[in-house]
């Protein structure tokens, strides 16, 4: 009886070891998946002017996350732009902050206060240039 026992206790165990769960793979935890509103941000005005001013006379900003990584053009015209790569960004209320370049010649952060509608986010910041300007980015 005890080797019937012995032996049923092992054919269970064996069958609880092959029927086992498999755990998916983890989502990498990168800042594309943390911040996925901040992914492909596309300008559309700058302190309330938008496309019709000919020439542009206020700068246009663009965010993109790629990964781990944080892409901020501040565009003023054709001639002049600015960029900077950040493999860092943080968000702690309704202030978000760029920072560890990744070029050690770009400013090391950028920060701003920001409001996020779902479709808009409106942040005040200064930006790569360094002048504070109220900027609507659409979210796409």
């Amino acid at each position: 009886m005890k080797n019937v026992i012995y032996l049923l206790t092992i054919l269970f165990a064996v069958a609880l070891m092959s029927t086992s769960c498999e755990k998916d793979d983890p989502i990498p935890n990168t800042l594309e998946t943390q911040f996925p509103d901040w992914v492909n941000l596309s300008w559309e005005s700058t302190d309330g002017e938008g496309d019709d001013i000919t020439p542009p006379v206020y700068p246009r900003l663009f965010i993109t996350i790629n990964g781990n990584e944080v892409a901020i053009t501040e565009e003023r015209d054709a001639v002049y732009a600015y960029h900077a790569t950040y493999t860092n960004m943080t968000i702690v209320g309704n202030v978000v902050t760029f920072d560890t370049p990744t070029d050690v010649n770009d400013i090391p952060f950028v920060t701003g206060t920001f409001d996020n509608d779902g479709i808009w986010i409106d942040i005040i910041t200064k930006g790569i240039s360094g002048e504070e300007y109220n900027y609507i980015l659409k979210i796409n």
